[in-house]
């Protein structure tokens, strides 16, 4: 299989029949720039593109699309993005992906992966600072494990339904760290100005979600009515690694923030963390302590109201983080998955306002 830059019109004829193979055929969309006598499928964006493909025995099997502001009119994106309103909108280094899609044989490999690399790679040649693309709720995980953030409310498109816009900034290493992101190893290559090996990193990537969200079976293996994952077999829990967040912590660095509006749920991977609020002579104090296999903010993502205490690293440490986006897209893409979930949480709920009553009683007695 050749990843490269589609230039001829041989190239260009069979990425558009991919297109129409995933989006017509597949999918059933009833999007524009349709050709069924062809079966091709392409539209005006085609015409000032940077498209890469991706090809396997003289057929395309994935490819993407990048637009550059600078080249392109992008005015129905600039709104659909909201770009102005973020403050964003610097033609010189702004650009959109769209048309990214894989053949269904190739959807277990790395070439998603692969495919993502070559375009975050050519972005950082080409000086581009933000980049933005939008997609359904079951995708988000995805995009968000990448780098990618959602930033505004989900918007309704004629060809797609719902959609979720999302945006990544390509040089904030910070983030790309703490999510350990597989694009980060991308970009210390290109800071460091070795980025000409960068074949190297896409031919060596392996399958994403292999790579990013192997399933921790040393923390499965911890079992109990505390455990959010209690119940999920060896064949559920790693859809749910795939669909978190892995992030990083350091000792003292702040996990939730009293007051902080958000609705995440998090669990302990490593470390230790402790749950402190503020006294009314401005102390702090601290209430509980949390380790391995334990769950953070269910409180927020539950009631959806500004956190009422402060999560803090005390050692460094791991999270997985489910976003209330991740969770929703969960409820509508596997509902038994979900159950054993809200079951195991309404649990762990349970046995904490259990042990808060008794504590009371036991300082009252």
């Amino acid at each position: 299989m050749e990843i490269r830059e589609v230039t001829s019109d041989e190239d260009r004829e069979k990425v558009f029949r991919l297109r129409y193979d995933v989006y017509i055929t597949e999918m059933d969309r009833g999007t524009q720039g349709v050709d069924h006598k062809n079966r091709l499928l392409y539209d005006e964006l085609d015409e000032n593109c940077v498209m890469v493909g991706a090809f396997e025995n003289g057929r395309a099997v994935g490819t993407v699309r990048v637009n550059h502001a600078w080249k392109t009119d992008i005015g129905e994106f600039t709104d659909l993005y909201s770009m102005c309103a973020e403050g964003t909108m610097q033609p010189d280094y702004t650009s959109i992906v769209t048309k990214f899609m894989i053949a269904e044989e190739k959807r277990n490999s790395s070439l998603a992966l692969k495919l993502i690399l070559w375009m975050y790679t050519e972005e950082l040649r080409n000086g581009v600072i933000i980049t933005y693309l939008d997609c359904n709720a079951h995708l988000i995980p995805l995009y968000a494990k990448l780098g990618f953030k959602t930033y505004k409310e989900d918007v309704e498109s004629d060809e797609y339904g719902s959609i979720t816009p999302m945006k990544l900034m390509l040089r904030d290493s910070a983030h790309l760290s703490k999510i350990r992101s597989p694009l980060r190893t991308a970009l210390r290559e290109f800071e460091t100005g070795q980025i000409n090996d960068y074949l190297k990193i896409i031919d060596g990537a392996e399958d994403l979600p292999q790579q990013q969200w192997d399933v921790d079976r040393e923390l499965h293996a911890k079992r109990g009515e505390n455990y959010i994952f209690d119940g999920l077999s060896e064949d559920e829990l790693p859809r749910i690694f795939r669909i978190a967040t892995s992030e990083t912590f350091k000792a003292g660095e702040w996990i939730i923030q009293e007051g902080q509006i958000s609705s995440d749920i998090f669990v302990m991977l490593d470390g230790q963390a402790a749950v402190a609020r503020e006294t009314a002579d401005g102390n702090e104090l601290v209430v509980a302590l949390f380790s391995r296999g334990q769950v953070i903010g269910e409180m927020g993502y539950l009631r959806n109201l500004p956190r009422s205490a402060s999560v803090r690293g005390i050692s460094d440490g791991r999270v997985l983080r489910f976003s209330s986006a991740v969770m929703r897209s969960l409820l509508e893409t596997d509902s038994a998955i979900a159950a054993k979930i809200f079951r195991n949480l309404s649990i762990i709920l349970a046995n904490r306002l259990a042990k808060t009553t008794g504590d009371w009683i036991d300082n009252s007695s």
